[in-house]
């Protein structure tokens, strides 16, 4: 036998760099003395992390599992996007770490179980056996002799499937209190798939993302038992009822998402439209009618998932769980309060590292030690380095009581009651179902809609399509569409109830039957003329809007004229008239914006009177401004530096950057900056910015400009930020925001889009913008082609054939076949630009991420009861 002895290493604050040496005795490899490791930063001074191994000892590790001795398994994967050049062992394998002295060190590493491909996931089975998922199997591992090495395998679930992809397949899993196994699957690029148990029992479908399928230990009894997910990537439970899951994002809709699953649960995601998490018929945080909202963000690459209840640690950690963020490079505590029938929840960072600390999977050890598999470096592909870290309290917490759970309380009971009701609804039940369908708690109404799903032929359902209170007709409504997916079980007039929902009064009936009739194509396209009626029909909501025009798109109807986009006469004939409401002020920015992306012939004249004229409103006048730099016109605007109108001034600013080739431009600009250089008032401040930025001048310091991302992040803080002056920012040729990303109905795809990240992930923005290649999430791909043409854009979606859709810089979906395509490569560095904060004003960021937050909160998912009207 092979002995490890290994120099540990043991951190808290603050963070410094060691150097460390890894030996070895009987024959285990070694890393070089010398090799240097920047230790990650744990934020609490009552936990030490320590490591207890690294490569070559362990490499590429993924899940993690700890037995009631205190050994190790630990998947090191081998296949996972693997080099030609790779080197490692042909396919994935199981190691076995052992401490035999129990001196906090392991002493002795083996193979436990070796030969599989995309390994994923381990934990422990109801009879003791090691269970191990790949992206297409889940299988028993079990060590019969005492030898130490797995010597029978036994598969529980198969996952048939075309799809070749490491990790979007199945992925977390855990046991539960109950006797489950749950366990979860990704979005499988959409393409069809079955997955069979182990008595023969199988579920079958296509495109509508994510689920979390539930099966006895044995793999029997499968069955589908919540949906609406990316990628689930990390399951855990928390005290005895309370599943928990981590889901990855769509990379088009930030951030990863911590999720109470409970039964029935419709989480929003479809995969039917690619990753396009912003259509209108799929939601990310309970916007849709049916759909339940996350209990809060999770960092980026979010995979491993563990609650703190059997942990005893100090009460500071007690109602928490942890999470390992992969692409933030952090572990965080999120801690839970109840919140209705469910959790909220208060992140903090616990530990962070470094561009070589990427944390994937979390064990509890047998001691309250956390143990947690690091992936080291930022490549998907395999690369032969690896760590395993502990985490646990420097002293020992004194022994606490029962554990109290947050949602512990009478709203999650009757949750819980509800989902336990089989068949007939009784009256006295029917009381409480009711009374949930009618109440705001969307956890509540999910129970109730599940316990009208199980009612055999929906006897109640159907009565209360009827009901006086809207809130209970659109609980009968989706208890029909819950059946037909969790049950297999549609109701025969299943057309006719959604075709009749379509009149309903209420604008959430509508919107459900709308979305699951052309999602679920019970509505065909001879129904267009109530699609139509329904549209014609006020109010309506911006969100209920964009859903018409989907479903006609989607059932191949003609476009309904109700909801036909203006043209540009009708666009033209909106900016003529001097606003008089707010609500022209939004209507002629949003027809300068859509007159100048569309690049109308009359644009720049139209636009360059609008900017001239005093009697419009400042903003439609500065919108103007940066629609004419935007079409390359700036230099009519050289007027304006004296307008009275202080944003008309900053604006032409701004927009006359691009005309800097003009002698007359810039002579006109250094008059102008020498004229308001000595002016104390804050708009001065703001145009002499702009001013030198154009100039390239810095010869006057009206503010210093940060270094680094926590002193931008004070910056931002200090001031506030004007989302008018953000929109046209985005817009700027000089800045070119536009060129690769969308937000607000602006800009183009090519990159993911800004309005979420920006607006619920500021820092993951604003670390981008400063340093675009530090962690290349969302990277482009280069393709080379038989015919000799060459291809570079991002992914928007991959078919089971092989083929794909490329998104291209104009933002054009460009379709590639399979046989046409030589070669693809991902780029090592971002295709955003470096350099880009110096484009932008210190007040300019902040402008921009005031843009970026409004146009998140006035996207279509958000204002439901906004009503608006024809345009």
């Amino acid at each position: 036998m092979s002995f490890l002895v290994a120099t540990v290493l043991r951190v808290a604050r603050p963070c410094f760099l060691f150097t460390f040496a890894l030996w070895f005795v009987g024959g285990v490899a070694s890393a070089e003395p010398g090799d240097s490791l920047t230790l990650p930063v744990v934020d609490d001074p009552a936990l030490e992390l320590t490591l207890v191994a690294s490569a070559p000892q362990i490499v590429t590790p993924v899940g993690i599992a700890v037995d009631a001795k205190g050994r190790l398994f630990v998947v090191e994967s081998h296949t996972h996007f693997r080099p030609p050049s790779y080197q490692g062992p042909p396919q994935d394998r199981v190691m076995m770490f052992e401490d035999r002295d129990h001196d906090g060190q392991f002493e002795t590493r083996s193979v436990y179980a070796e030969g599989f491909t995309w390994a994923m996931n381990l934990a422990w089975g109801a009879d003791g056996e090691l269970l191990l998922l790949e992206r297409h199997n889940l299988s028993a591992l079990r060590d019969s002799d005492g030898d130490g090495k797995a010597d029978k395998i036994t598969t529980l679930l198969q996952l048939q499937t075309e799809t070749q992809y490491p990790h979007n397949g199945l992925f977390g899993f855990v046991l539960g209190p109950d006797g489950y196994l749950y366990v979860g699957m990704g979005e499988n690029f959409g393409n069809s798939y079955t997955l069979k148990g182990s008595d023969g029992k199988t579920h079958a479908g296509a495109g509508e993302g994510g689920n979390v399928f539930r099966c006895r230990p044995d793999g029997s009894q499968l069955h589908v038992y919540a949906t609406g997910f990316w990628n689930p990537t990390g399951l855990a439970f928390h005290g005895k009822s309370q599943l928990l899951a981590v889901d990855d994002d769509p990379e088009t809709r930030p951030p990863n998402r911590l999720l109470d699953v409970v039964a029935g649960a419709d989480f929003g995601f479809r995969y039917h439209y690619g990753n396009a998490a912003d259509h209108p018929f799929v939601a990310w945080n309970g916007e849709l009618p049916g759909t339940l909202p996350m209990l809060g963000p999770v960092g980026e690459g979010a995979s491993g998932l563990l609650s703190t209840a059997g942990l005893n640690w100090p009460a500071a950690y007690s109602n928490s769980v942890l999470v390992t963020s992969w692409s933030d490079r952090r572990l965080e505590v999120h801690k839970l309060s109840a919140k209705g029938a469910t959790y909220q929840t208060e992140m903090k960072v616990l530990v962070h590292g470094d561009s070589g600390f990427h944390p994937v999977a979390l064990a509890q050890g047998p001691n309250q030690e956390v143990y947690f598999t690091d992936w080291v470096k930022r490549d998907y592909n395999v690369h032969g380095q690896g760590r395993i870290w502990r985490l646990a309290p420097r002293k020992p917490a004194p022994q606490r009581g029962r554990h109290a759970l947050p949602a512990d309380n009478g709203a999650r009971r009757r949750m819980l009651a509800l989902t336990q009701i089989t068949g007939s609804v009784s009256k006295a039940q029917a009381r409480g179902v009711e009374a949930a369908l009618r109440g705001g708690d969307p956890f509540l109404q999910t129970a109730a809609v599940g316990a009208l799903a199980r009612e055999p032929e929906f006897c109640r359902a159907h009565a209360w399509m009827r009901h006086k209170n809207p809130r209970v007709r659109l609980g009968a409504l989706l208890a029909f569409k819950h059946a037909a997916f969790f049950q297999q079980q549609a109701a025969p007039d299943t057309a006719d109830l959604i075709r009749s929902a379509l009149a309903d009064p209420d604008l959430q009936v509508r919107l459900a039957a709308t979305i699951w009739g052309a999602e679920g194509r019970w509505l065909k396209p001879q129904d267009g003329a109530l699609l139509a009626k329904a549209a014609q029909t006020a109010p309506r909501t911006p969100r209920l809007r964009l859903a018409y025009r989907a479903a006609a798109k989607l059932l191949g109807t003609e476009v309904l004229s109700a909801l036909a986009a203006p043209g540009p006469e009708e666009l033209q004939r909106r900016l003529q008239t001097p606003a008089k409401a707010p609500q022209d002020v939004q209507n002629q920015q949003a027809a300068i914006w859509q007159l100048a992306q569309a690049a109308h012939p009359n644009a720049a004249t139209l636009f360059e009177a609008l900017a001239r004229d005093k009697r419009h409103n400042v903003v439609v006048r500065a919108d103007a401004i940066g629609a004419l730099a935007m079409l390359g016109q700036a230099a009519a605007v050289v007027p304006l530096l004296d307008d009275p109108a202080a944003a008309v001034q900053t604006e032409a600013a701004r927009a006359l950057r691009v005309a800097m080739g003009d002698p007359k431009v810039a002579s006109a600009l250094a008059a102008k900056l020498n004229q308001v250089r000595k002016s104390r008032s804050p708009h001065a401040k703001r145009l002499v910015q702009e001013l030198q930025m154009a100039l390239q001048d810095d010869s006057v310091v009206t503010e210093p400009r940060p270094e680094g991302l926590r002193a931008w992040q004070q910056a931002l803080a200090a001031g506030r930020g004007d989302a008018n002056a953000g929109r046209r920012a985005f817009v700027h040729p000089g800045i070119g925001c536009s060129r690769c990303h969308r937000a607000a109905d602006l800009g183009t795809s090519l990159g993911p889009p800004l309005t979420f990240i920006g607006g619920e992930l500021p820092h993951r923005l604003l670390e981008s913008l400063l340093d675009p290649s530090i962690d290349v999430v969302w990277s482009a791909r280069q393709f080379e082609l038989k015919d000799g043409n060459s291809y570079i854009g991002m992914v928007k979606q991959r078919r089971s054939d092989g083929s794909l859709i490329l998104v291209n810089a104009a933002g054009q979906e460009v379709p590639l076949a399979k046989q046409d395509i030589v070669s693809e490569t991902k780029a090592d560095a971002s295709l955003m630009p470096d350099g880009l904060m110096e484009a932008l004003t210190v007040q300019g960021v902040r402008d921009l991420f005031a843009f970026l937050r409004s146009s998140r909160s006035t996207t279509p998912f958000e204002n439901e009861d906004q009503v608006i009207k024809d345009r």
